[in-house]
């Protein structure tokens, strides 16, 4: 069935919402101070001859900018070969789902929004059947 303008816009306010409150726990809990061994193990024990891992922002969503411009070197530095292989198969995907739902969305979405053929079939469906004609 075809969907409204306004359950779609619903629905990305409620996954909106949703996410707003998973970043905002997870910048909450990465302060806390029983909770930085957690997050940032390589911080709290560092390990002999490895570099320490580049210092975070402690500010609300202040981490995010620093993880994104983390170069592939220090990814490699910091973490090893295998995150960084994963991070980049990570990224990759996320590019690539990103374009593709762009893609979808600018096909789907207007016929999904205007279309009307598939209610007026299921009410000629649903509709008692007339005497027969003779």
């Amino acid at each position: 069935m075809a969907t409204t303008g306004e359950a779609y816009g619903i629905s990305v306010a409620i996954y909106a919402a949703l996410l707003l409150f998973i970043v905002a726990a997870f910048s909450f809990w990465r302060r806390a101070p029983l909770l930085k061994r957690f997050y940032a193990p390589k911080r709290a024990i560092p390990e002999y001859g490895a570099p320490p891992p580049p210092r975070l922002p402690d500010s609300l969503g202040g981490w995010a900018p620093a993880v994104v411009s983390l170069s592939e070197a220090q990814m490699v530095a910091v973490a090893g070969v295998d995150a960084a292989v994963y991070i980049k198969y990570l990224r990759f995907g996320f590019e690539t789902l990103c374009l593709v739902s762009i893609l979808a969305l600018a096909i789907v979405l207007p016929t999904c929004l205007t279309g009307n053929e598939v209610n007026t079939l299921m009410a000629e469906q649903a509709a008692p059947p007339g005497p027969p004609d003779e």
